[in-house]
């Protein structure tokens, strides 16, 4: 089986279905901020990587750095 080459630049960036607006409301709608992480005021940003696969599915998630209290789990 031939492994797909994997790129670190694209000539086109994804783009979600529904443009950026999606995005946000999809977002808005389905993040939520761990209840450990607000009663312990943990702020601060998660940094992942992953893949996006020629069929749109993400693969290959990790955590680059993470803030802890529940937070990087809900950014995966």
């Amino acid at each position: 089986v031939a492994e797909s080459e994997i790129f670190t630049v694209v000539e086109e960036s994804p783009q979600y279905p529904g443009g950026e607006e999606a995005r946000i409301k999809f977002l808005q709608e389905n993040l939520h901020y761990p209840d450990k992480a607000r009663e312990a005021g943990v702020q601060g940003t998660v940094y992942i990587s992953f893949v996006v696969e020629t069929d749109g599915t993400i693969t290959d998630i990790r955590v680059l750095r993470g803030i802890g209290s529940g937070c990087d789990e809900e950014a995966v």
